[in-house]
């Protein structure tokens, strides 16, 4: 009830339906929900475009009774490998920080021109996925990377890494003694020592040429190969 000077003047009675009805509208007025895409939704495009993926060829069949894919051994280990060229993994051999440690500390580290991936892999290995081959090789040349009290070890990843097993790829310094000042070149520096591994940097010596009397150069080795220990020239 309400009073006008002093008067009661009666509430207004709506129907019974009408009152429902206006009830219920603002009851659903008040729970209704934004809809929003979902990831699955909002990827459909990248996932539809075309690549060279869509021509890798499967095979599907059967060994020891169960389902089976088969992949040919170029498409395995060489074209689809090549969007992992820049991927290295990361070691723990005591004691693996917990990935946000990892990531903070790695990126406190290093100063990189582009964005790097950091991946669980499992409880000793991460893997680090860079955008670029100046980024890659700038980290691939540590041996070691100290993640707090955790040394990470630096390996080069392989579309046939097992983790239980160590990769033959170890990267190490090579020396060349008395090379001619007009080979100081790195199309031809890195040629020169194709026999023993593959070229991946020079120094910063033998980059700026301040040092004459030697080259040193940063290469994949095959630990399961025969070793060099001199290139005749």
């Amino acid at each position: 009830m309400k009073t006008q000077n002093g008067k009661q003047i009666p509430n207004p009675i709506l129907p019974k339906q009408q009152t429902e009805g206006l009830q219920g509208s603002t009851s659903t007025k008040s729970k209704q929900l934004v809809s929003k895409p979902t990831f699955a939704a909002t990827i459909q495009t990248d996932l539809k475009s075309p690549n060279n993926d869509t021509m890798v060829e499967i095979q599907h069949g059967t060994h020891l009774g169960k389902p089976v894919v088969f992949f040919k051994a170029e498409e395995y280990f060489v074209n689809l490998a090549k969007e992992c060229r820049f991927t290295i993994i990361g070691k723990f051999y005591r004691g693996k920080p917990s990935m946000e440690e990892i990531r903070k500390t790695f990126i406190r580290q290093f100063q990189l021109s582009a964005s790097v991936k950091i991946a669980y892999f499992d409880p000793k290995h991460v893997y680090l996925d860079f955008a670029n081959e100046v980024d890659y090789n700038h980290v691939f040349a540590k041996d070691y990377i100290d993640i707090g009290d955790a040394p990470m070890k630096i390996l080069k990843w392989t579309p046939d890494f097992k983790p239980e097993e160590e990769t033959p790829i170890v990267p190490v310094w090579i020396l060349i003694h008395q090379l001619p000042w007009h080979l100081f070149k790195w199309n031809i520096v890195s040629r020169l020592v194709q026999d023993v591994g593959v070229a991946v940097a020079p120094d910063m010596a033998t980059y700026s040429k301040s040092r004459g009397n030697v080259a040193k150069v940063k290469v994949e080795i095959d630990l399961l190969k025969p070793r060099l220990d001199q290139i005749w020239l």
